[in-house]
C-alpha cells in the first residue's frame, strides 16, 4: 500500500502472495483489481495460477533469457504450463 503513495506509473511486485494468509490473499487480489486499470505491474511469481488470474500479459525468465512471452487473450495455457516444467523445472 505505502507504494502507491506516490501514485508510480509502474509497480514491481515481487511474490506478493508469499507469506500471505489466504485472507489476505484476498484483499491484495481486490486491491489489484481495483488499481490495474491505472497501474503497470511487473509481477514475478511461482503461482502460476494466481498471476495468469492477475496478468494481461504472460513472460517465462529463464536464464536471463526470455522463454515465452504472449499476451493473456492469445495465451495457450497448456503450451505456457508445458514450457515452465521444462526451462524453469528442469522436467523433461
Amino acid at each position: 500500500a505505502r507504494a502507491l503513495l506516490h501514485r508510480p506509473s509502474v509497480l514491481f511486485l515481487d511474490e506478493p502472495h508469499t507469506g500471505l494468509d489466504p485472507h489476505a490473499v484476498d484483499i491484495l487480489e481486490s486491491l489489484l483489481d481495483t488499481i490495474r486499470q491505472d497501474h503497470t505491474f511487473i509481477m514475478i511469481t511461482h503461482n502460476i495460477e494466481r498471476g495468469l488470474a492477475l496478468c494481461s500479459k504472460a513472460m517465462i525468465l529463464y536464464n536471463g533469457q526470455i522463454a515465452f512471452y504472449q499476451n493473456k487473450a492469445d495465451l495457450d495455457k497448456d503450451m505456457f504450463h508445458e514450457i515452465y516444467r521444462r526451462k524453469v523445472k528442469g522436467e523433461c
